[in-house]
């Protein structure tokens, strides 16, 4: 007799045997029991979990003759026929090879005949979210009024693909993923049964690789036992599952954690020469940085952490070499990295960028001890000590340029005024061990136009005295505006209300009433004078009647009209508009 794979071999025979479903089988076992069984299911779930299984065990059960309970007997003709494939009553059918219409009609016209020796004819679609829309719609009415004697069993693993008015005649069934503990309880009674003997730690690798996937995990097992040839152990498993040694990782951490940029890189030289999968690297790159934030957030449970019990003490003994926030920055900049490092043709360069932008973080620090520090004039580093070694490529310069940061950043948080410069970081202005420094200065064309003596009223005649130096300052912040402006004069100023006339050129009313121009006008004036608010009205010298903003061309020019609607329309237009300030000339 050939070979017969042991997914095939051990595939569940009664509901206790389906691992890790409990919450279905439960139900499936009290509906049969309660005589309360529907005429559609819907079991959905990952691959390899036992959807498929349970239906046919569903199948045996409900036309099971020995009525001996709710699992089936698998000892009478309509079990063996069932488990043989032989019922003419037990239907399956490939959703993916007969998603089609036709089949479909095929089977409602097939569904009005009575079973030829069971008691319910049963039919099992599998993948049912490959069916047509228009197989799904002649499905409808049947699957909702359907004989006495039919039972629908769908299984799929993409539920989010099945239309719901199917979803909502059936029952539906969650499948989940199998536990790594619970798909090793299952590997140990397989190989007892086969008479293999193989190393918890070895079982233990095939259930984590399988990934929730019982028989992916059946499979593997059979890839091991003929690779292995008896001899089965830790190395030879990781050979022929592809299973990364964790002293990869633990060895890479070490060198981050010594900011040795080089040995990363050389690192990274000796996995290409392996040949390793570099994807399938980066995946467990990140797996094992999550694993060392579980074990510094104090887990004590290796089970929690899906990793085998002999690798819990170098994470333990790892994860102390880190901080946490330090950690959890390093995962993040891995997973922000994933997608460039995918889509990168070069994958071995991105890999190297990745681990040596790991290497150089600079340790997290406390803003609350950074700020005490400062304020106590202690001498102590700031931030991390180990940046300048030679392992790490980092200068001096570089831990002397985040220290400036870092006390300008503190300076501003406690309301006093910092000044930080190329070069030697400078004391913190206003701190008890130092003299107070040089207030900040404003820029030139921030500054009030009046010296600090000077206490004459901010009236129509000062503004008007002063107009060209604040047209000059405007002229500073966006040239084209200066032409449009020289042309302008203050014509009254009441209640914070300045109203400027300028010609009747619509070109130039446009121009000041633009909302960003009148932006700039108004915060120019008011930091001139040192106002606290100021609204400004546009007059043309012809009709003394104040123009509404952005309407005085478009009132005159239809070409205009369409062009200032193409730029409120299209933001690309309205910064084009901005940047180049362009002149409509028919």
């Amino acid at each position: 007799m050939s070979y017969l794979v042991l997914a095939r071999k051990y595939r569940p025979l009664l509901f206790s045997d389906v691992a890790a479903q409990e919450h279905v089988t439960r139900t499936l076992i009290n509906a049969i029991t309660a005589e309360r069984i529907s005429h559609a299911y819907l079991f959905t779930g990952p691959r390899g979990v036992g959807k498929t299984s349970t239906a046919r065990i569903l199948a045996r059960a409900v036309n099971c003759t020995a009525g001996a309970g709710a699992d089936p007997c698998n000892q009478c003709v309509s079990c063996r026929e069932i488990i043989g494939g032989r019922s003419l009553d037990v239907l399956e059918i490939d959703g993916a090879s007969n998603r089609g219409i036709d089949e479909i009609r095929d089977l409602r016209e097939r569904v009005g005949y009575a079973p030829s020796s069971s008691r319910y004819k049963i039919y099992i679609i599998d993948e049912v979210h490959m069916l047509t829309t228009e197989a799904f719609n002649a499905l409808l009415k049947t699957l909702e009024e359907p004989p006495s004697h039919v039972i629908f069993i769908f299984a799929t693993t993409a539920p989010h693909k099945v239309p719901p008015t199917i979803l909502s005649r059936c029952q539906r069934f969650d499948f989940k993923s199998v536990p790594t503990a619970a798909i090793a309880g299952q590997l140990d009674k397989v190989l007892k049964e086969e008479k293999i003997a193989m190393s918890p730690e070895v079982v233990e690798l095939v259930a984590r690789k399988a990934t929730g996937a019982m028989r992916d995990a059946l499979s593997l097992c059979d890839q091991v036992i003929a690779f292995c040839d008896g001899d089965y152990t830790v190395e030879k498993a990781s050979q022929v599952l592809g299973v990364l040694d964790a002293e990869l990782f633990f060895a890479l951490s070490a060198q981050i954690a010594g900011r040795n940029t080089l040995e990363v890189v050389r690192f990274v030289d000796r996995l290409v020469d392996s040949g390793v999968d570099l994807e399938g690297f980066y995946a467990e790159l990140a797996r094992h940085y999550r694993n060392l934030i579980i074990f510094k957030l104090g887990a004590k449970d290796p089970s929690a952490l899906d990793i085998p019990l002999s690798q819990a003490p170098r994470y333990a003994e790892l994860a102390a070499a880190f901080e946490l926030e330090d950690l959890v920055r390093s995962l993040q900049l891995i997973l922000r990295f994933e997608e460039i490092f995918k889509f990168s043709g070069q994958q071995k360069i991105s890999l190297e960028l990745l681990l040596v932008r790991l290497t150089l973080l600079e340790k997290s620090v406390n803003i609350t001890e950074l700020i005490s520090r400062i304020e106590s004039g202690s001498s102590g580093p700031v931030l991390n000590p180990a940046a300048g070694a030679a392992g790490g490529g980092r200068s001096a310069a570089g831990n002397t340029a985040g220290r400036a940061g870092a006390e300008a950043f503190s300076g501003a948080g406690s309301g006093r005024e910092s000044s930080v410069e190329r070069g030697p970081a400078e004391p913190v202005a206003g701190s008890a061990s130092e003299p107070a420094g040089p207030a900040v200065e404003l820029p030139d064309n921030e500054q009030p136009l009046l010296a600090a003596g000077d206490l004459r009223p901010v009236d129509l005649v000062l503004l008007k005295q002063l107009w060209p130096q604040v047209i000059s300052r405007i002229k500073l912040r966006k040239l084209s505006l200066f032409p449009v402006l020289s042309s302008s004069e203050p014509a009254r100023f009441e209640d914070d209300v300045l109203t400027l006339t300028t010609k009747g050129d619509p070109y130039n009313l446009n121009r000041l009433n633009d909302s960003t121009n009148r932006q700039i006008i108004t915060e120019t004036i008011k930091k001139s004078f040192g106002l606290d608010s100021l609204k400004l009205e546009i007059l043309a010298v012809e009709s003394s009647i104040p123009v509404q903003p952005d309407r005085a061309e478009e009132s005159r020019n239809p070409a205009a009209q369409s062009f200032e609607q193409l730029c409120r329309s299209d933001p690309l237009m309205g910064k084009i508009k901005e940047l180049f300030d362009p002149e409509l000339l028919a």
